[in-house]
């Protein structure tokens, strides 16, 4: 699938035109909004409302990523999700919203292996446009060499060039285990650590060249900005 600058992705998100080359053909968008198999032939059903990663090389071969309720899902072109649902998905954007039902073939940390039935576009949720913002590369402004890439619902952080790790991004508005809205925050998962830890942070601002969050439970405000 095409990479999108910064910049072009938050045009993408925040107008009414899509981005994309050429949009999905109704035929593919009825196709896919059609069930390919009945719930439960390859797992434990599942119905989403997910975000889209991207399609293309992952761990588990060539296949369509997307993220739901603080999981990452990858459904992989082997002939048991609906083939046109995997057309819509290459066809989309990153961080389009979709309505996504299927299987859940397999679960493991924070990943499943999912047969995908059927998908169909949605409307953007209420963070769009913060995550929107959120996206492309930031510095510490006090650390210049402390660095993250945000690319969809995933950041990538790395120190004076070193890889430090990938975490998943979720935006809601409260953190976890609480019953009261602390909101906006954005919750962040590293890929391979223990699920239990993730960090909450309070969005108190995210601009085109400015983000700022406090870590919910320590107090301090973590402030980035565009290298």
């Amino acid at each position: 699938m095409p990479r999108f600058a910064p910049s072009l992705l938050v045009a993408s998100l925040l107008c009414a035109t899509p981005l994309w080359a050429e949009a999905p053909s109704q035929s593919t968008l009825t196709a896919a909004a059609q069930a390919s198999f009945a719930a439960g032939t390859h797992g434990e059903p599942y119905s989403v409302q997910a975000l889209l990663q991207g399609c293309g090389a992952t761990e588990m071969g060539q296949a369509c990523t997307f993220y739901a309720e603080g999981a990452r899902w990858i459904a992989t072109v082997d002939g048991l999700s609906n083939p046109a649902a995997l057309t819509l998905m290459a066809a989309l954007p990153v961080n389009a919203a979709l309505l996504i039902s299927g299987d859940m073939i397999s679960f493991g940390d924070i990943t499943v292996d999912a047969a995908v039935s059927t998908a169909a576009p949605d409307q953007p949720d209420a963070y769009a446009k913060l995550r929107a913002l959120s996206q492309g590369d930031w510095v510490d402004s006090s650390d210049p060499k402390s660095a993250l890439t945000i690319l969809g619902s995933e950041e990538t952080a790395s120190y004076a060039g070193e890889y430090l790790g990938t975490s998943v991004v979720t935006y809601s508005d409260s953190c976890p285990g609480t019953a009261t809205a602390d909101g906006p925050v954005v919750i962040k998962q590293m890929m391979g650590a223990d699920p239990m830890d993730a960090p909450c942070y309070a969005i108190l601002e995210i601009t085109p060249d400015r983000m700022e969050l406090s870590y919910i439970g320590r107090g301090n405000t973590l402030t980035y900005i565009r290298p």
